[in-house]
Protein backbone atom coordinates (compact mmCIF):
# COMPACT_ATOMS: atom_id res chain seq x y z
CA UNK A 1 0.00 0.00 0.00
CA UNK A 2 1.51 3.20 -0.86
CA UNK A 3 2.61 5.05 1.82
CA UNK A 4 2.39 8.99 3.29
CA UNK A 5 5.08 11.31 2.84
CA UNK A 6 5.64 12.88 6.37
CA UNK A 7 4.42 16.74 5.90
CA UNK A 8 6.67 18.69 8.66
CA UNK A 9 7.94 21.58 8.11
CA UNK A 10 11.32 19.58 7.09
CA UNK A 11 9.97 17.16 5.15
CA UNK A 12 7.80 18.85 2.54
CA UNK A 13 9.43 19.58 -0.50
CA UNK A 14 9.08 23.58 -0.14
CA UNK A 15 9.11 26.12 2.26
CA UNK A 16 6.56 28.01 1.57
CA UNK A 17 3.00 28.38 2.74
CA UNK A 18 1.21 24.78 2.78
CA UNK A 19 0.57 22.93 -0.57
CA UNK A 20 -2.82 22.53 0.04
CA UNK A 21 -5.46 23.27 2.60
CA UNK A 22 -6.46 19.52 3.33
CA UNK A 23 -4.08 16.66 3.07
CA UNK A 24 -4.13 13.12 4.10
CA UNK A 25 -3.15 11.87 7.68
CA UNK A 26 -0.88 9.23 8.66
CA UNK A 27 -2.91 8.14 11.86
CA UNK A 28 -6.34 7.67 9.63
CA UNK A 29 -7.24 5.40 6.73
CA UNK A 30 -4.41 4.43 4.02
CA UNK A 31 -3.26 7.63 1.77
CA UNK A 32 -5.21 6.49 -1.52
CA UNK A 33 -8.55 6.05 0.28
CA UNK A 34 -8.32 9.53 1.80
CA UNK A 35 -7.13 11.13 -1.17
CA UNK A 36 -10.10 9.41 -2.67
CA UNK A 37 -13.14 10.75 -0.77
CA UNK A 38 -11.97 13.75 -0.14
CA UNK A 39 -11.32 14.80 -3.98
CA UNK A 40 -14.35 13.05 -4.59
CA UNK A 41 -17.01 15.04 -2.36
CA UNK A 42 -15.65 18.07 -4.53
CA UNK A 43 -17.20 17.10 -7.61
CA UNK A 44 -20.85 17.49 -8.13
CA UNK A 45 -23.79 16.95 -10.83
CA UNK A 46 -26.05 19.72 -11.73
CA UNK A 47 -28.52 18.49 -9.43
CA UNK A 48 -25.88 18.49 -6.30
CA UNK A 49 -24.75 15.26 -6.20
CA UNK A 50 -21.69 13.80 -6.28
CA UNK A 51 -20.41 13.31 -9.99
CA UNK A 52 -18.76 9.74 -9.48
CA UNK A 53 -17.70 7.40 -6.49
CA UNK A 54 -14.16 6.94 -6.39
CA UNK A 55 -11.99 4.35 -5.10
CA UNK A 56 -8.13 4.27 -4.44
CA UNK A 57 -5.70 1.78 -3.62
CA UNK A 58 -2.34 -0.16 -4.51
CA UNK A 59 -1.69 -0.14 -8.70
CA UNK A 60 -2.66 -3.84 -8.94
CA UNK A 61 -5.52 -6.16 -9.91
CA UNK A 62 -7.01 -9.04 -8.66
CA UNK A 63 -4.31 -9.03 -5.98
CA UNK A 64 -1.66 -9.02 -8.48
CA UNK A 65 0.85 -6.74 -8.88
CA UNK A 66 0.85 -4.45 -12.34
CA UNK A 67 3.23 -3.64 -14.40
CA UNK A 68 2.22 -0.84 -16.90
CA UNK A 69 2.45 -1.59 -20.67
CA UNK A 70 3.13 1.07 -22.63
CA UNK A 71 2.12 0.73 -26.73
CA UNK A 72 3.18 3.09 -28.49
CA UNK A 73 1.80 4.17 -32.28
CA UNK A 74 3.91 3.22 -35.33
CA UNK A 75 4.18 7.01 -35.47
CA UNK A 76 5.78 7.33 -32.61
CA UNK A 77 7.95 4.14 -33.17
CA UNK A 78 5.62 1.79 -32.64
CA UNK A 79 7.44 -0.08 -29.46
CA UNK A 80 5.93 -1.52 -25.99
CA UNK A 81 7.19 0.63 -23.29
CA UNK A 82 7.27 -1.86 -19.74
CA UNK A 83 7.11 0.49 -16.56
CA UNK A 84 7.70 -0.35 -13.14
CA UNK A 85 7.71 1.57 -9.78
CA UNK A 86 5.55 1.94 -6.90
CA UNK A 87 2.15 3.28 -8.24
CA UNK A 88 -1.61 4.06 -7.12
CA UNK A 89 -5.41 3.15 -8.83
CA UNK A 90 -8.24 4.95 -8.63
CA UNK A 91 -11.79 3.94 -10.29
CA UNK A 92 -14.13 6.38 -10.79
CA UNK A 93 -17.54 4.85 -11.13
CA UNK A 94 -21.07 6.72 -11.70
CA UNK A 95 -23.05 4.29 -9.61
CA UNK A 96 -24.71 3.09 -12.93
CA UNK A 97 -24.58 -0.14 -15.11
CA UNK A 98 -20.74 -0.77 -15.87
CA UNK A 99 -19.76 2.24 -13.61
CA UNK A 100 -21.65 4.56 -16.07
CA UNK A 101 -22.99 8.28 -14.47
CA UNK A 102 -26.48 7.18 -13.83
CA UNK A 103 -28.10 10.57 -14.90
CA UNK A 104 -27.46 12.99 -16.93
CA UNK A 105 -25.76 13.05 -20.52
CA UNK A 106 -22.24 12.57 -21.37
CA UNK A 107 -20.44 15.49 -22.94
CA UNK A 108 -17.32 16.99 -23.85
CA UNK A 109 -17.72 19.42 -20.57
CA UNK A 110 -18.28 16.48 -18.45
CA UNK A 111 -15.49 14.76 -20.09
CA UNK A 112 -13.45 17.30 -18.99
CA UNK A 113 -14.09 17.70 -15.32
CA UNK A 114 -13.82 14.19 -14.74
CA UNK A 115 -10.18 14.92 -16.45
CA UNK A 116 -9.68 17.64 -13.91
CA UNK A 117 -11.09 15.45 -11.03
CA UNK A 118 -8.55 12.99 -12.54
CA UNK A 119 -5.46 15.30 -12.38
CA UNK A 120 -6.38 16.39 -9.02
CA UNK A 121 -5.65 12.81 -7.98
CA UNK A 122 -2.49 12.77 -9.12
CA UNK A 123 -1.34 15.46 -8.04
CA UNK A 124 -2.77 14.85 -4.23
CA UNK A 125 -1.13 11.26 -4.62
CA UNK A 126 2.78 12.59 -5.74
CA UNK A 127 2.86 15.40 -3.36
CA UNK A 128 1.76 13.10 -0.27
CA UNK A 129 2.75 9.86 -1.39
CA UNK A 130 5.29 7.79 -1.95
CA UNK A 131 4.28 6.54 -5.20
CA UNK A 132 6.04 6.91 -9.02
CA UNK A 133 2.54 6.82 -11.21
CA UNK A 134 -1.12 7.03 -10.57
CA UNK A 135 -3.84 5.26 -13.40
CA UNK A 136 -7.37 6.61 -13.22
CA UNK A 137 -9.93 4.95 -14.74
CA UNK A 138 -13.09 7.09 -16.01
CA UNK A 139 -16.64 6.03 -16.24
CA UNK A 140 -17.89 4.87 -19.29
CA UNK A 141 -20.93 6.33 -21.20
CA UNK A 142 -23.78 4.78 -20.74
CA UNK A 143 -24.60 1.32 -22.17
CA UNK A 144 -20.41 0.86 -22.60
CA UNK A 145 -18.03 -1.03 -20.63
CA UNK A 146 -15.07 1.05 -19.20
CA UNK A 147 -12.04 1.66 -21.65
CA UNK A 148 -10.50 5.02 -20.72
CA UNK A 149 -7.89 5.76 -17.91
CA UNK A 150 -5.87 8.99 -17.25
CA UNK A 151 -1.88 7.86 -16.62
CA UNK A 152 -0.08 9.95 -14.67
CA UNK A 153 3.39 9.71 -14.25
CA UNK A 154 5.79 11.88 -11.32
CA UNK A 155 8.48 12.00 -13.59
CA UNK A 156 6.42 14.16 -16.45
CA UNK A 157 7.80 17.54 -16.45
CA UNK A 158 4.02 19.02 -16.20
CA UNK A 159 3.52 17.10 -13.51
CA UNK A 160 7.00 17.90 -11.54
CA UNK A 161 6.24 21.46 -12.37
CA UNK A 162 2.40 21.48 -10.79
CA UNK A 163 4.12 19.26 -7.64
CA UNK A 164 6.41 21.73 -6.56
CA UNK A 165 4.09 24.70 -6.60
CA UNK A 166 0.72 25.27 -4.48
CA UNK A 167 -2.13 23.27 -5.76
CA UNK A 168 -4.18 26.70 -6.43
CA UNK A 169 -1.99 27.44 -8.83
CA UNK A 170 -2.12 24.67 -10.95
CA UNK A 171 -6.15 24.22 -10.28
CA UNK A 172 -8.19 26.74 -8.95
CA UNK A 173 -9.80 26.52 -5.65
CA UNK A 174 -13.38 26.91 -6.83
CA UNK A 175 -14.38 23.50 -8.56
CA UNK A 176 -16.45 23.71 -11.43
CA UNK A 177 -19.75 22.30 -12.40
CA UNK A 178 -20.00 20.56 -15.43
CA UNK A 179 -21.73 23.66 -17.39
CA UNK A 180 -18.43 26.04 -16.02
CA UNK A 181 -16.00 24.20 -16.66
CA UNK A 182 -15.03 25.07 -19.69
CA UNK A 183 -15.00 28.80 -18.34
CA UNK A 184 -13.02 27.65 -15.49
CA UNK A 185 -9.38 29.73 -15.41
CA UNK A 186 -7.99 26.35 -15.25
CA UNK A 187 -9.72 24.51 -18.22
CA UNK A 188 -6.91 25.26 -20.73
CA UNK A 189 -4.08 24.04 -18.67
CA UNK A 190 -6.16 20.97 -17.10
CA UNK A 191 -6.84 19.59 -20.89
CA UNK A 192 -2.91 20.50 -22.11
CA UNK A 193 -1.98 18.18 -19.35
CA UNK A 194 -4.60 15.48 -19.20
CA UNK A 195 -4.90 15.41 -23.19
CA UNK A 196 -1.83 13.69 -23.85
CA UNK A 197 -2.19 11.18 -20.98
CA UNK A 198 -5.59 9.72 -22.09
CA UNK A 199 -5.13 6.13 -23.00
CA UNK A 200 -7.60 3.20 -23.89
CA UNK A 201 -6.77 0.21 -21.42
CA UNK A 202 -6.86 -3.37 -21.17
CA UNK A 203 -5.76 -6.25 -18.86
CA UNK A 204 -3.59 -9.34 -19.42
CA UNK A 205 -2.06 -11.84 -16.92
CA UNK A 206 1.66 -12.80 -17.82
CA UNK A 207 2.98 -16.33 -18.67
CA UNK A 208 4.16 -17.68 -15.83
CA UNK A 209 4.57 -14.81 -13.69
CA UNK A 210 2.39 -13.48 -10.62
CA UNK A 211 1.61 -10.49 -12.34
CA UNK A 212 -0.68 -8.60 -14.65
CA UNK A 213 0.03 -6.07 -17.55
CA UNK A 214 -2.15 -2.71 -17.57
CA UNK A 215 -2.34 -2.56 -21.44
CA UNK A 216 -2.35 1.20 -22.34
CA UNK A 217 -2.99 2.66 -25.80
CA UNK A 218 -3.52 5.85 -27.33
CA UNK A 219 -6.00 6.86 -27.64
CA UNK A 220 -6.58 8.50 -31.53
CA UNK A 221 -5.60 11.77 -32.18
CA UNK A 222 -2.75 11.84 -29.09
Amino acid sequence: MPTIIATSSTNTIDAGPAWSRWSPTPNGQDGPTQIAEHVGREYRLPDGRQLVAVTGGPLEIAGLPVTVALRQTPAQGGDIKLIDGTGVLYRMCGLGEKCAIDSGKASTSRHLLLRREALELALYSFRYLAVDEAVVFLPPRKGEDPTQAVYFRRADADLRNAVAKPLDATLVRQTPSVSGVTRSPDAQLVNTITTPKLFTFSFTQANQDARAFLVLDPLSGN
